[in-house]
């Protein structure tokens, strides 16, 4: 498959990236780069991309990217965050 038809890039929204950064770097060993306060990129993560600052909510309700890993699910807790359920998805 040619390297431009595939996603390269995503971009999610956080209300803290301090929080979101400690977070993913915690569970995944991701490491950032910052570009001012409000925007953070990661790289070499199978998938690159970044996290903007954004005060609103974001789920799987109104259209926010859901994170499903089972080694992400086991800290979710620990870091004071909680879990929907997907309706397609039973967790276990």
């Amino acid at each position: 498959m040619n390297i431009n038809d595939k996603i390269n890039y995503v971009e999610f929204p956080a209300r803290d990236i301090e929080a979101t950064k400690t977070f993913f770097t915690a569970v995944f060993g991701w490491s950032f780069n910052d570009y001012g306060p409000e925007y953070t990129a990661f790289a070499d993560q199978g998938i690159n991309g970044g996290f903007y600052r954004w005060d609103s909510e974001s789920s799987t309700v109104t259209g926010g990217a859901m994170l499903s890993h089972n080694k992400a699910f086991k800290f979710v807790s620990a870091f004071g965050l909680h879990r929907t359920r997907a309706a397609h998805a039973p967790l276990n």
